[in-house]
């Protein structure tokens, strides 16, 4: 994989990831960990008041190293905007929010049955995720994208199908973070 998919990955990440810095003024910030069999990496989310939060990740995308293809790492950038569209608070002080929105990612990977390019697409998400008193957010959701994967051989550039974007809505996707 060249240098050059990887530069056009970081100025995309570079142009979306600010647009969340400007929302209106914070209620909380989350950062943590992003597990899946897909990929695995951080996020940071940062709430607003209108009862909607962005998030921002970077992750690896391993889907094809634990099925023994590669033993490199693909690198994804995402940007989402999750509205919370139901909530309910428990005696104890927990929450558990439900949440769905849409966003982008991109990155470089190798997909099913095809060599390593560049992916783009939109994602949406959706999820539940459980708030302990104690800061610490637990969320599990399914992150679909529907998107784009080229590929560049000798003479031409061939854009497919990004299949692992679909394939992550059947994934399940963990996230542990910490409330600051």
């Amino acid at each position: 994989m060249n240098a050059r998919c990887i530069k056009i990955a970081f100025t995309a990440f570079l142009l979306v990831f600010p647009a969340g810095f400007r929302a209106e003024a914070q209620r909380m910030n989350c950062a943590g960990i992003v597990q899946s069999y897909s990929r695995m990496g951080f996020y940071y989310e940062r709430e607003t008041r209108d009862r909607s939060f962005m998030s921002c990740s970077v992750c690896a995308e391993t889907a094809e190293m634990f099925s023994g293809k590669t033993s490199l790492p693909g690198l994804s950038f995402s940007f989402g905007w999750n509205f919370i569209f139901a909530e309910a608070g428990q005696p104890d002080g927990n929450r558990i929010i439900f949440f769905a929105g849409p966003g982008a990612t991109a990155g470089v990977c190798r997909d099913f049955m095809s060599p390593p390019g560049l992916f783009f697409g939109m994602q949406g998400r959706a999820g539940i995720c459980l708030r302990s008193k104690r800061n610490v957010d637990i969320s599990v959701c399914a992150a679909p994208v529907l998107g784009i994967h080229s590929v560049r051989d000798d003479e031409s550039i061939y854009m497919k199908y990004f299949k692992y974007g679909l394939m992550r809505a059947v994934i399940p996707e963990i996230r542990i973070g910490y409330r600051f």
